[in-house]
């Protein structure tokens, strides 16, 4: 019996995994999630993040172009 690895569209993503669509070290998504900056979910042991998540954080800390 195998078991299937997750993929980036699995409704549940590892920090490596959010890491890799941010464009960060998994470090950076642990540190986001420690802060309360990335919404998480712990299951057991393991921290698992969501793209809807990833979605809003980036939202909330997109940069705007300054008007001239």
């Amino acid at each position: 019996m195998t078991s299937a690895a997750p993929t980036l569209d699995s409704p549940l993503l590892t920090k490596v995994e959010a890491a890799r669509i941010l464009r960060v070290a998994p470090i950076t998504v642990h540190r986001a999630i420690k802060r309360g900056q990335l919404g998480a979910y712990r299951i057991g042991a393991r921290v698992f993040t969501t793209r809807q998540f990833i979605d809003e954080f980036l939202q909330r800390n997109e940069r705007k172009p300054e008007a001239a």
